[in-house]
C-alpha cells in the first residue's frame, strides 16, 4: 500500500470553502498519508485555519501552502472566460517540489468518492502525464489549436504527473512556450495548452477519474462548466431539467468542513433569487424523489 501521496491543489480566497470539502472527501475515502500542497493565489489567514481544523476530524494529511504570484509567472497570459491567472498555477508544479517522483494534480470543484490511492497507483512508465478527455468540447477546438485529434483533447482538472519524465522532457518550459505561441487563440486556457504539449505524450486516464457527467463507476466527480453543486441542483439539456448527478454527495463532504454554514445559506440564496430558478430547482428535487422510489 502507498504510504504517502502528494496532492497538489489550488486556490484563491473565493474558493477556499471548495478546497475545503475537496480535501475532506479525499481524507475521508483515503487510508494512505496525503500531503497537501495548496498552491495559495490569496488565500486569508482566517480561510487557512478553517482548512487546518480539518485536522480534528482526520489524523492522515498534512498541509504545505506555496504562495504563487500569479502576477509575476503569468503577467502576459490571458485571463479566459471566468478562469483567472490562478488557472496556470498547474504549470508550475514539478517546479515546486523536487523530491516527489509522481505526483497528483486536483481541481478544487470536484470531489472524491473512493481512495485517491487508485490514481496514484497508476503506472506512468515513460509518460511525463496522465489525463483524462474532456468530453464537451467540440471540432472547433481541435481546428483552431491545431490539434490534430479531438480525442486528445484533456481536461486538466485531474493529472497525475510523472515528475522525472517531466523534467526529462523539459515540459515546463515547453507549456510556456506553447502558450506565447497561442496566447491570442486560446479558448480553455490551460487546458489547451497542455493538450497541445501532450497531445502525443499522455497516458489517457480512464473516465472514472474524471467524471466530468454523471456515471455510475467514480473515483473523481468533477463539477466542470457552470453546473457547480454549491449553486444549483439541476442542469438544462435543451428545454428538459435534469438533476446533478452527484449533487448531495457534494453536500455530504462539504458537512464536514466549517464552511457549511456559509455554503448552504449562498446556495439557497442563489437558488431562491428569481422565481424561474427556484422551479427548476423544484422540479430536479421531484425527479430525484421519483427514481428513489
Amino acid at each position: 500500500m502507498t504510504n504517502k501521496i502528494p496532492v497538489f491543489l489550488s486556490s484563491d480566497n473565493n474558493y477556499a470553502p471548495f478546497i475545503a470539502t475537496t480535501i475532506a472527501s479525499i481524507c475521508n475515502n483515503t487510508k494512505s498519508f496525503i500531503e497537501f500542497y495548496i498552491l495559495d493565489s490569496g488565500i486569508s489567514e482566517g480561510n487557512k485555519e478553517k482548512i487546518l481544523s480539518l485536522s480534528n476530524k482526520f489524523d492522515n494529511f498534512s498541509l504545505e501552502y506555496i504562495f504563487i504570484d500569479s502576477q509575476k509567472y503569468f503577467k502576459n497570459f490571458r485571463s479566459i472566460s471566468h478562469l483567472n491567472l490562478s488557472a496556470y498555477n498547474r504549470l508550475l508544479i514539478a517546479e515546486l517540489n523536487k523530491k516527489n517522483k509522481k505526483v497528483i494534480y486536483l481541481d478544487c470543484d470536484l470531489i472524491v468518492t473512493n481512495d485517491i490511492a487508485e490514481l496514484y497507483n497508476i503506472e506512468l512508465s515513460n509518460f511525463p502525464i496522465a489525463m483524462a478527455k474532456d468530453t464537451g468540447k467540440s471540432e472547433e477546438v481541435s481546428k483552431q489549436l491545431k490539434i490534430l485529434n479531438i480525442d486528445k483533447f484533456y481536461n486538466t482538472g485531474v493529472l497525475l504527473i510523472n515528475c522525472e519524465q517531466w523534467h526529462k522532457n523539459n515540459s515546463t518550459q515547453k507549456l510556456f512556450d506553447t502558450e506565447a505561441i497561442y496566447r491570442d487563440k486560446l479558448m480553455f486556457a490551460d487546458q489547451d495548452i497542455f493538450s497541445i504539449v501532450f497531445q502525443n505524450n499522455c497516458l489517457e486516464l480512464p473516465s472514472k477519474f474524471n467524471v466530468q457527467y454523471g456515471a455510475d463507476d467514480i473515483v473523481i466527480r468533477h463539477f466542470v462548466n457552470v453546473y457547480k453543486p454549491w449553486k444549483t441542483n439541476y442542469f438544462m439539456v435543451g428545454n428538459k431539467v435534469v438533476p446533478l448527478s452527484n449533487f448531495e454527495d457534494f453536500w455530504h463532504y462539504a458537512k464536514m468542513t466549517p464552511f457549511y454554514d456559509e455554503l448552504w445559506t449562498n446556495y439557497n440564496s442563489n437558488i431562491n433569487q428569481n422565481m424561474l430558478t427556484k422551479r427548476m430547482s423544484i422540479i430536479a428535487e421531484k425527479m430525484k424523489e421519483g427514481v428513489a422510489r
